[in-house]
């Protein structure tokens, strides 16, 4: 168990608490996130190169570490020593470095033996820059370290730089499979180039095909390259870029560039980054790799050379191949001018995606029909111009070679070229041909003869649909017809039915109408919702009456219905009537239930293996005859987890299962926008508390989560996506307030006193702590704030008046204790007072205009070692003074200036110093009315000296401040005692 439970915590992001005195081994070693590549430290005795002064580290998380593929690079790194050392020596540079500091096109020189470089990179982006060192995105930087700074990056630093020069590196590569044999043989042709990528007094950024490329070129393409010399040093230095370091991120835009023939220009496209010069388009197998005087990224084809003319082209690309056995049947005459060069072309090619959209019986017509052939091919060619993406402006209008129109549409970022009624997406633009440009396209244009139901009834992808269909003749009168307007229909594949559990699939069979209505909940009629017409999100109400919501995000079209979400796996079938599109889940209808349904969300998986390999919790979350919620921790939640903290989950499978049953409610099943403020459920173990504001909060023992995204049904409960493990702290109360800025103040407050700084960073101490918040902090005038931070005997109380050492009064403590009123006495003796009253809960140690309001639940902050709840006030110390304060207060006003009066005439200057302490029985208001005029008209001008010092000492305790539970106790000075005042016990 402990072993499988190993994996689960190698989470997907990374948090890191102040590092203080840390080294950077110490922050490497602590984060569970690094774990991997400290084993391998471990392993090889490196540490103490992580612990040398003034060193950079850039470690890549365990997920990037295990995704490593050592095989390509011959790497041994757990069994050959040497080749480790290499490796975990390259990740760290000589000197500290900061994000800030790392220019685009600069390098640092690292701590491996042969002095290699790592490069740094800025690419700009539209929500900012994205920093790399050696492609490799800075995912968390500047982690301060008490010898240097910490990074960390989103994949290996792989291979380590090579010693070689640019041109040494191409004659021998030193990654097993690579051969650049044809470029290097090329190279005489350009023999200054040779020389210089040859020395390290330039550096250099090179797109090198590998032979394993090359040498599949046909004849006819070989033998114009190799036969113009101008020609193929033209080819040669397109693929060079001259005194730029340009290494790949993995995500992101990247800028065209530059190179010593023509501009490199870069896209993606479903995960993988393309290069294109001239028009030709190669993709990036191998990037990253560091040589002497630059980088080689290997690509899969040659950049800048056009040997191909349209019909050649679109014949070799495995994505068109259908498109291409198409042009085989249509005339030779016309097949013979897009061969040739006399014209120029621009060719919009629906991809073999596109072609499947179309029903079957309709695809073996094309095939048979050459007149209806010819019709389709003609109306996706315009003849006489090449148009690039460019080129191609919103609104414009083409010719096609049959005389057809085709209008260009922008969507956003995407460009549109509708034919008759039939819009296609561009998908890949710019295919050089030498005689004209290919464009991939997702729709077969102006084929739009074919109802919804013919589209469904001829897809390979929706058979169990149609059939089921079949069985309502008004669904298919819908679908056929569509007599209302055009429709749109979103229906789950075969493939997602066939993933939908076998005893959820036979209760839907058992129950036609529920699949009915279910249907009829994918099918939105009057709308035409194609992607282009989707941005944002959108509502729409189906035919069976339920709301759907569609949005565009940067991933795809997702479509919900009844808290039910799916995404469009096929878009934009156009037919007749209207919009079809495929998705990958059933609507309205939970299929699965909690564990099942877990294991389809790809951020939700390290919850899912927990879950799984927990036999109780797995009973507990299928069982079908209860409902749940289940506040779920996202994979970038457990990934916070400190290195200690998660082995503790790992290794106490007891622990870890009380932990997850903190987030179960049983018997309850509310969407996030059904819940309440305050509102409070009973968990598996504990109680969730419900925080409601602009974001939604749940509350588990002090420990809190946002919810990030929630309302997953499954067909036994809900579940809801949360940023946090509940129930569970895992950092010290010293390590919470040097982090959070509104605590942060407050905290450097404490430092000076050792047993604070003991207590608040070790796992051995419980402590509770009232922390006066940096909003009050801030609203006290500069110069007292600083008269404060100066004095330590105020300072000393504070720390007394706000710091509980011994006492953890969390929320699951106060929960059995605490009713009405609780209060518990610290070590120094000062007592700590909670009240529960109708407009909420207060705290104070006794002093009854230093009652403050404290919310328990949601303010209080859990951490391993204790909790801290913020207040906006101190609990020991009035900003006023004696005097002042007592002339606030409306039950004294009157009273305290007849007093004044009787006192000694320097009194009042001192009860205004802050140089002294007092203590002030202050007689009420009530008190002088049951004195005549003439007894107040005596005491104003017969008291003498002496009189007016002793009704000082009966009033006044100097030197000290004495609660009122104190003088319940007795505690009053020596010269109140002489006068005769005795504290008798409170009987009302």
């Amino acid at each position: 168990m402990a072993v499988y439970i190993f994996v689960l915590f190698c989470g997907i992001a990374c948090s890191f608490r102040a590092a203080g005195a840390k080294t950077v081994w110490d922050l490497v070693y602590d984060s569970n996130r690094l774990r991997e590549v400290a084993t391998l430290i471990e392993t090889h005795s490196l540490a103490s190169y992580f612990e040398e002064d003034n060193i950079t580290a850039f470690i890549p998380t365990s997920e990037a570490f295990l995704s490593l593929n050592s095989k390509i690079f011959d790497y041994h790194l757990e069994s050959n020593e040497q080749q480790a050392k290499g490796f975990v020596l390259y990740h760290i540079a000589r000197g500290r470095i900061r994000q800030h500091e790392m220019f685009d096109n600069s390098s640092i020189v690292t701590k491996h033996p042969l002095n290699l470089k790592l490069f740094f990179n800025v690419f700009p982006q539209e929500t900012g820059n994205i920093y790399t060192v050696n492609g490799a995105i800075l995912t968390t930087a500047n982690i301060e370290a008490s010898n240097g700074v910490l990074h960390i990056i989103d994949r290996v630093l792989a291979p380590v730089g090579s010693v070689r020069p640019l041109f040494h590196y191409m004659l021998h590569p030193e990654v097993n499979f690579l051969s650049f044999k044809s470029i290097t043989r090329s190279s005489i042709i350009d023999m200054n180039l040779k020389e210089e990528t040859n020395t390290t007094n330039k550096f250099f950024t090179a797109f090198a095909p590998n032979d394993s490329f090359i040498f599949p070129m046909p004849d006819y393409g070989q033998e114009v390259l190799f036969n113009d010399g101008d020609l193929l040093r033209t080819v040669i230095r397109s693929h060079m870029v001259s005194d730029r370091v340009v290494f790949l991120p993995g995500q992101g835009d990247i800028e065209d560039i530059n190179a010593l023939a023509g501009t490199i220009h870069f896209t993606r496209n479903n995960g993988q980054l393309y290069v294109s010069n001239n028009h030709v388009r190669a993709k990036v197998v191998l990037p990253n790799i560091p040589v002497k005087n630059g980088v080689v990224h290997v690509i899969d084809d040659l950049l800048y050379y056009i040997y191909m003319n349209i019909i050649q082209k679109i014949k070799y690309m495995s994505t068109t191949k259908m498109f291409g056995s198409f042009l085989d049947n249509i005339p030779e005459a016309e097949r013979t001018k897009l061969e040739g060069t006399q014209q120029r072309y621009t060719v919009f090619v629906p991809t073999n995606g596109a072609f499947a959209k179309i029903p079957l019986p309709i695809q073996r017509k094309l095939q048979e029909d050459t007149k209806l052939l010819r019709e389709v091919i003609g109306g996706h060619i315009v003849t006489g111009m090449e148009y690039s993406l460019s080129a191609l402006e919103d609104g414009s209008i083409l010719r096609t070679i049959d005389n057809n129109t085709l209008h260009i549409l922008h969507v956003g970022k995407d460009v549109y070229v509708k034919g008759g009624q039939m819009r296609a997406k561009i998908e890949t633009a710019n295919i050089g041909c030498t005689n004209g440009l290919v464009h991939l396209i997702s729709n077969v244009l102006f084929l739009q003869n074919f109802t919804l139901w013919e589209a469904i009834q001829g897809s390979s992808q929706l058979s169990q649909m149609a059939g089921f269909i079949t069985q309502y003749s008004d669904l298919q009168e819908v679908l056929h017809v569509g007599n209302s307007g055009p429709i749109t229909v979103f229906l789950t594949s075969d493939s997602a039915l066939q993933q939908v559990p076998i005893q959820t699939m036979e209760e839907i069979q058992d129950d036609p109408d529920l699949l009915l209505n279910a249907v009829r909940g994918q099918i939105a009629p009057y709308k035409s919702l194609s992607t282009g017409e989707i941005s944002g999100k959108q509502e729409v109400i189906s035919m069976g009456g339920q709301k759907l919501i569609i949005s565009n995000r940067e991933s795809g079209i997702r479509v919900e219905g009844s808290h039910i979400q799916a995404s469009v796996i096929v878009e934009d079938i156009w037919c007749s009537n209207g919009v079809l599109h495929i998705v990958d889940n059933l609507l309205h209808i939970p299929t699965r239930n909690i564990i099942e349904e877990l294991a389809r969300w790809i951020d939700l998986s390290v919850m899912s293996m927990i879950v799984q390999a927990l036999v109780e919790e797995t009973a507990l979350l299928t069982d079908s005859s209860q409902t749940f919620t289940f506040f779920v921790p996202s994979n970038e939640a457990f990934s916070t987890l400190p290195r200690d903290k998660a082995e503790r989950l790992r290794t106490d499978v007891d622990f870890l299962g009380k932990v997850i049953r903190a987030h179960i409610v049983q018997g309850v099943t509310k969407y996030t926008e059904e819940y309440q403020d305050r509102e409070t459920f009973t968990a598996e173990v504990g109680v969730i508390h419900i925080l409601k504001g602009e974001d939604t909060y749940v509350v588990n023992n002090n420990v809190r989560g946002k919810i990030n995204y929630g309302n997953i049904r499954a067909t036994n409960g809900i579940i809801h996506v949360i940023d946090n493990l509940l129930y569970y702290p895992y950092f010290t109360i010293a390590e919470t307030m040097e982090t959070d800025p509104d605590l942060r103040e407050f905290y450097d407050m404490m430092k000076s006193f050792p047993e604070f700084m003991e207590w608040s960073t070790s796992d051995d101490h419980q402590m509770t702590i009232f922390a006066p918040t940096k909003d009050f902090l801030a609203s006290i005038p500069p110069e007292k704030l600083q008269s404060i931070k100066s004095n330590p005997d105020t300072l000393k109380g504070l720390f007394t008046g706000h710091v509980l050492p011994g006492a953890r009064l969390d929320e699951e403590f106060l929960r059995q204790v605490f009713i009405d009123k609780y209060s518990v006495k610290g070590r120094y003796g000062v007592e700590f007072i909670l009240n529960r009253g109708e407009t909420g809960t207060t705290v104070d140690i006794g002093f009854d205009n230093m009652q403050l309001p404290v919310d328990l639940v949601g303010g209080g902050m859990a951490c391993n070692n204790g909790v801290i709840y913020p207040i906006d006030g101190f609990l020991s110390l009035s900003l006023n003074d004696l005097l002042h304060e007592i002339q606030q207060q409306p039950l004294l006003k009157v009273a305290i200036g007849q007093l004044m009066k009787m006192l000694p005439d320097d009194l009042p200057r001192e009860l205004e110093s802050d140089k002294y302490q007092f203590t002030f029985l202050a007689p009420s208001n009530d008190a002088f009315s049951h004195l005549s005029y003439q007894d107040i008209n005596y005491m104003n001008s017969n008291i003498t000296e002496s009189e007016q010092l002793q009704i000082s000492w009966r009033h006044i305790i100097n030197g000290s401040m004495v609660s009122y539970h104190e003088l319940m106790k007795g505690q009053v000075s020596d010269h109140m005692k002489k006068e005769g005042v005795q504290i008798l016990e409170k009987t009302d």
